[in-house]
């Protein structure tokens, strides 16, 4: 009916296949097919049923012990109309067992190309992604071993999450 928002949920970020990963941040977007450009709108994001957010975007560190969490939608209008949306996620299970390998491990910043290499490591949620730092500059992610980069000048030290 009139009186009825369409609302639906897009997954900008660590929420594809309905699983996310604890270690990222959550990103949603909230969209209104039926809302009216005039009308104020009001987009109230739920965790559990706990008013988290009241904003279109839902960026968030989701810190829940259980395997899943629903993520809930609420949008309303200045005159009254309403609508809702929900998404359950599964959290994913922290990648076990493996290692990983710089090489060369000592090198010089700009000049020195490392190579990046993760193997054997164990999870149900495939692919593994792995994620290389200096300090809190992203380097690069890649899946497999095929991954190079070089230090940016006045970084001394690489890092690596999966």
């Amino acid at each position: 009916s009139y009186d009825t928002l369409d609302v639906w949920i897009d997954c900008l970020a660590n929420c594809g296949q309905d699983k996310y990963n604890p270690r990222r941040n959550v990103r949603l977007k909230g969209n209104c097919h039926n809302c009216h450009n005039n009308d104020e709108i009001t987009y109230d994001w739920y965790v559990d049923g706990y008013l988290m957010l009241s904003t279109r975007i839902f960026l968030m560190f989701i810190k829940n012990p259980a395997n899943n969490v629903v993520i809930e939608l609420k949008v309303s209008t200045k005159s009254g109309r309403r609508g809702s949306q929900q998404v359950s996620l599964e959290r994913t299970r922290v990648p076990r067992n493996g290692n990983c390998v710089v090489r060369p491990t000592v090198g010089w910043e700009v000049d020195t190309k490392f190579s990046l290499c993760c193997a054997n490591f164990t999870t149900k949620h495939l692919p593994i992604e792995y994620f290389s730092y200096a300090g809190d500059v992203l380097l690069k992610n890649c899946m497999d071993c095929k991954c190079s980069m070089r230090l940016q000048a006045h970084m001394t030290e690489i890092y690596i999450l999966v």
